[in-house]
């Protein structure tokens, strides 16, 4: 199990690494920042959700997890959506 999650985990780290543009502007440089922050903050908060899941305990539904998991999607998000406004590609600049 622990294979399965972390595998798809570090194929989106590859991926948002080779496709980041280069960073040109201060508002670029803070959307890039924020998006970095964010995906940092969705793998914690899969491991923490990993370690609860598989740490075998009946007593937690892991709930906590998940809502914190939840949450680091939603910055996520947020930051992806953000991220094209603030960074152009270099070749649709005037």
């Amino acid at each position: 199990m622990q294979i399965q999650l972390h595998a798809p985990a570090g194929l989106v780290v590859a991926a948002l690494t080779l496709t980041s543009p280069p960073i040109a502007d201060r508002g670029c440089r803070v959307a890039s920042e924020r998006r970095e922050a964010a995906v940092s903050e969705v793998f914690n908060a899969l491991r923490a959700y990993e370690k609860c899941i598989l740490s075998g305990q009946n007593r937690d539904d892991c709930s906590r997890q998940f809502d914190d998991l939840y949450s680091a999607h939603d910055e996520f998000a947020d930051s992806v959506a953000e991220y094209p406004s603030r960074c152009q590609d270099e070749r649709t600049r005037p």
